[in-house]
């Protein structure tokens, strides 16, 4: 569904006309220049399925408008090409959303069938949105940091668990978030998950060994990572849904393709600071890989855990790239993105398209486009999503 919506901005009062499409989530906010003066407007949208309809609100340097304008179109999952961004009666998405129904249906995540229109409308209400599943685990979680374990547990109830959950507890919810998360990237998790496996097969007191390290000394500190790392994404999934599903089915960017919505004052540190969790935390694929070798969970080639964690963070990988599995969790991880957003060398440009950074070492500026950063920044959110999950099997050694 597509919603037509005329609004003004406040600062030079150009008209424009929203062609707003409904995505997943129920609520959708979106940030896009004006055609006129180029300054940030902002809307935010809330959807009623059980309607089929939506109440828009203005919210930043705009408001309601009487007339016809710049035609603005605006998607919260999927990128719209160059050439139709303000092309009217365009629907430039639906190519995207054929590409995710023939993955979807690869993996047998086809919908359930239905016999009327009564019956598919309450099959989506029925449908929790990750929004919606966020919202459960970020109170439970926050509840169980907390020790308050009995209020806990009543919010974990209001998740609806996928097939084949095993058990209910906060673990569990982790898990199965995560992997609601992945969908076709479950295999990052998989991969990881056999070599574990096989590593126990080899040295089984090695891997508990480490195990055992990893509950008392790692844990707690990994999950709170975590923690603040989901909050920043989830903060604003607005903006990072409009690549989301393209990383969890693996369906590339074309050049031509663009971000509606564009809000890179509130996600610029968001690549930056994933980096910094999912650096610190591969020290797990690190010491697993140890005991793979044939060495004490502790003790690498070339130095000790103490030694290692000392390392510059962009290096640390290094010492599995061997072991494919665990090296296909660092591949493509872009430590001047890193940089950049670190050390306050990281802008849109002034088109607001392209993201701008410098890296270390030379100093030198990279371009991207700002869907690109949003994709990477998707990207690196699942593998995060498949690393703790391979935390959680391995505490459970």
């Amino acid at each position: 569904m597509v919603v037509r919506y005329f609004c003004r901005c406040l600062t030079c009062g150009h008209a424009h006309t929203l062609r707003i499409a409904m995505g997943h989530a129920i609520t959708q906010q979106h940030t896009f220049p004006c055609g006129g003066c180029e300054q940030d407007m902002t809307i935010d949208v809330l959807q009623h399925r059980e309607t089929a309809n939506c109440d828009i609100t203005c919210a930043v340097n705009c408001e309601v408008g009487t007339e016809e304008g710049l035609i603005v179109n605006l998607h919260p999952d999927f990128p719209i090409p160059q050439d139709q961004l303000h092309v009217d009666r365009a629907f430039p998405w639906l190519e995207h959303v054929r590409a995710v129904g023939e993955r979807q249906s690869e993996l047998g995540l086809n919908m359930p069938p239905f016999r009327s229109l009564e019956d598919f409308r309450l099959q989506m209400q029925s449908i929790q949105t990750h929004e919606q599943r966020w919202a459960v685990v970020r109170k439970a979680w926050s509840l169980t940091r907390s020790g308050k374990d009995t209020l806990a547990a009543e919010e974990i109830a209001k998740y609806r668990f996928g097939p084949g959950a095993s058990g209910k507890g906060l673990e569990d919810l982790l898990f199965d978030f995560c992997g609601h998360l992945l969908q076709s990237k479950a295999s990052l998790y998989e991969g990881a998950f056999e070599t574990l496996k096989a590593t126990f097969r080899i040295n089984g007191p090695g891997v508990s060994s480490l195990a055992h390290h990893y509950r008392e000394h790692w844990q707690r500190d990994h999950l709170d990572r975590y923690f603040d790392i989901f909050s920043q994404y989830f903060r604003d999934f607005g903006e990072f849904s409009q690549t989301l599903l393209m990383c969890q089915y693996d369906i590339p960017l074309k050049a031509e393709e663009h971000a509606s919505s564009q809000s890179f004052s509130r996600t610029k540190m968001f690549y930056g600071n994933g980096f910094e969790v999912f650096m610190s935390n591969i020290e797990v694929l690190a010491c697993v890989n140890n005991v793979l070798s044939g060495r004490s969970f502790d003790e690498f080639a070339m130095m000790n855990l103490t030694k290692y964690s000392t390392i510059n963070k962009a290096g640390r990988a290094q010492t599995f790239m061997a072991t494919k599995p665990f090296a296909d969790f660092a591949s493509g991880i872009n430590s001047s993105l890193r940089n950049g957003s670190h050390h306050g060398a990281i802008r849109l440009d002034a088109n607001q398209r392209n993201v701008l950074f410098r890296s270390g070492g030379t100093g030198a500026e990279n371009k991207m486009k700002y869907v690109e950063y949003l994709r990477l920044c998707s990207d690196l959110m699942l593998r995060l999503c498949a690393l703790l999950m391979f935390e959680l099997a391995l505490a459970q050694n």
